[in-house]
C-alpha cells in the first residue's frame, strides 16, 4: 500500500483513478477464491507497472497465485488470484495487509458447527491507513480526504446462499453479492453471518431413520400374521 504514494503526486489530477477491489468467492464445499485487482486510470498505467513490479513479481513467485493483467471499468491494471481449499482454516494472510481478523480463532471465516447446519462468520476490521503511510501523506502534504477521492477502495464477497446478518453498504440477496467501499480517514467494519447445511449429517440421519423404520416394519409383519391366524 505503501508503495502508492510513488505514483499519488501524478494521480491527485486525476479523481478517482485508481481503485482496488478484494473480491472474496466463497462455494458450498468450503473452498474459495481471493481476487486481488488494482486497477489504475490508463493515463498512469505506466506508473502503476513501476511501482509495483517488485511486488508483482513477488507474488509471481508464491504457490497458488496467478497474475494477469486485466482490463475493467474502462481502466487498466493487475489481478491476483488466490485459491483457498478450506476458508476456515485460512487466516487473513491471503488479503491485503490492512485487513484484521475480529473471529476468537483469528481466521478469515470462523465456522460454529451443529447437527443439521454450520454457521460462518466473517468479522474483520480494515484500516487503510498506518503510521508510517500517515507520515509520507504529511510529508507530501495529502490528507485522508483527498486520498479518497483519489483512490477507491472495495472489498466484496461472493456467498453461495443468501447471508443470515450483515453490515454491507450494498447488498444483493438474489445474487448473494456484499460490498464494503473503504476510507483512507476512518476504519471500515466488515461482518457477514451465513449458514450451510451440514450434509453429512443430514444423509446420516435419514439413513439411520430408514433402518428404523425397517427395523420396526420386521418386528411387526411376524406379529401381524400371527394376529391374523
Amino acid at each position: 500500500m505503501k508503495k502508492l504514494l510513488l505514483v499519488l503526486c501524478a494521480a491527485l489530477l486525476f479523481s478517482g483513478c485508481m481503485k482496488t477491489e478484494t473480491e472474496l468467492f466463497i462455494e458450498k464445499d468450503g473452498s474459495a477464491v481471493i481476487k486481488n485487482n488494482f486497477l489504475i486510470a490508463e493515463e498512469l498505467d505506466n506508473l502503476s507497472e513501476q511501482a509495483f513490479s517488485k511486488e508483482i513479481d513477488k507474488m509471481k513467485g508464491e504457490k497458488d497465485v496467478k497474475i494477469e493483467k486485466i482490463r475493467k471499468d474502462g481502466m487498466v491494471g493487475t489481478q491476483a488470484t488466490i485459491n483457498i481449499k478450506d476458508i476456515t482454516k485460512e487466516s487473513t494472510l491471503a488479503l491485503p495487509n490492512n485487513f484484521k481478523s475480529l473471529n476468537p480463532d483469528n481466521k478469515l471465516v470462523s465456522v460454529k458447527k451443529g447437527f443439521f447446519k454450520n454457521t460462518y462468520t466473517i468479522n474483520l476490521e480494515v484500516n487503510m491507513a498506518d503510521a508510517e503511510l500517515e507520515k509520507r501523506m504529511q510529508a507530501q502534504q495529502i490528507k485522508p480526504e483527498q486520498l479518497d477521492a483519489i483512490f477507491k477502495v472495495s472489498f466484496i464477497v461472493h456467498l453461495p446462499v443468501k447471508a443470515n446478518e450483515n453490515n454491507a453498504m450494498s447488498a444483493n440477496d438474489e445474487t448473494f453479492e456484499y460490498k464494503w467501499d473503504m476510507k483512507f480517514s476512518q476504519k471500515t467494519p466488515v461482518k457477514l453471518v451465513y449458514t450451510l447445511n451440514n450434509t453429512g449429517n443430514i444423509v446420516l440421519s435419514i439413513a439411520l431413520a430408514i433402518v428404523v423404520i425397517l427395523l420396526i416394519a420386521v418386528l411387526l409383519i411376524p406379529k401381524n400374521k400371527e394376529n391374523q391366524e
